[in-house]
């Protein structure tokens, strides 16, 4: 028996196959369309909730304020009453900023599950990362710090292109 008879890699048994298929260019791996799907996920239900919170909080606050309960303590100074007027109204004020931004937040979610607008998926990640803007401190800036780093990687400058 030659070896001669193995020459061509039709007859060898340990040749690899050759397709003539064209070749597919690399692709992230499906680790990181997944991550992305779960963060825009989370930032959508992320989104509603906050939404929710501002909803029901202004609506606390006005009622609050149609009562007439709105009041300092009975027995302030004018510096304990303007500190209290600066908080109730700031409170307010947060929470009217913070129901706007929150469908900002809800179309990055939305970006980061179509894998389109990188720009806008980064606007969203770093506003719940903003303890004061997210809905829930406790969700809103791990999810929104998980997303900051996702989204300045090198697979998601592949997918968001």
């Amino acid at each position: 028996m030659s070896f001669s008879q193995f020459d061509s890699p039709s007859q060898n048994p340990y040749s690899q196959t050759t397709h003539n298929w064209p070749a597919n260019p690399p692709q992230p791996d499906g680790g990181s369309t997944t991550q992305f799907t779960i963060l825009g996920i989370f930032f959508l239900l992320l989104s509603v909730l906050g939404l929710g919170m501002a909803i029901l909080f202004g609506i606390s606050q006005v009622l609050q304020i149609a009562s007439g309960e709105v009041a300092p303590p009975p027995n302030a100074n004018e510096a304990e009453r303007i500190g209290f007027y600066v908080g109730y109204w700031g409170s307010f004020g947060v929470t009217v900023v913070s129901g706007l931004i929150q469908p900002i937040v809800a179309l990055a979610g939305f970006n980061l599950i179509r894998r389109k607008g990188l720009g806008l998926a980064k606007i969203g990640a770093i506003l719940l990362c903003i303890p004061c803007i997210s809905s829930c401190c406790i969700l809103g800036v791990p999810f929104g710090i998980w997303g900051v780093i996702a989204l300045n990687s090198n697979s998601a400058k592949q997918l968001f292109s």
